[in-house]
């Protein structure tokens, strides 16, 4: 657990699109996005990894809510860069669609166009500013 709660009902991923719908007690979270690395056991449960529960966070606090969640994890030590830079690069739009929640715009740039059309690349930085 990343920070103690007072919600009544217990968040549960699940690793499909399909399923039974509502249960008492749980709001379920259809994922057909979730990897097997990114599941774990706590105390005999699956659960996901701290790297995981976070990028799932950032879909819907908002972004203070969504620092405070990241210092806690790292003060407990629950995760390290590495593996929430691997989730991230795992899941590129869910990634994207929390940067653009916190106020960032994302922009994409190949190899190519870094190193041959940096004018492009230039224009296309302060337009975006």
């Amino acid at each position: 657990m990343i920070r103690p709660t007072s919600a009544t009902r217990i968040d549960v991923s699940v690793p499909t699109a399909a399923g039974r719908g509502k249960r008492p007690g749980l709001r379920i979270h259809r994922t057909p996005t979730l990897q097997a690395d990114e599941i774990t056991k706590h105390q005999g449960l699956r659960v996901t990894t701290p790297a995981r529960t976070l990028l799932d966070l950032g879909a819907s606090l908002n972004p203070r809510a969504l620092e405070r969640a990241l210092d806690e994890a790292e003060v407990k030590q629950l995760y390290d860069r590495t593996s929430l830079d691997a989730v991230a690069r795992a899941h590129p739009g869910e990634r994207d669609a929390i940067l653009a929640r916190a106020g960032y715009r994302v922009l994409r740039f190949s190899h190519r166009q870094l190193t041959r059309e940096p004018t492009m690349v230039a224009h296309s930085l302060r337009s975006s500013a």
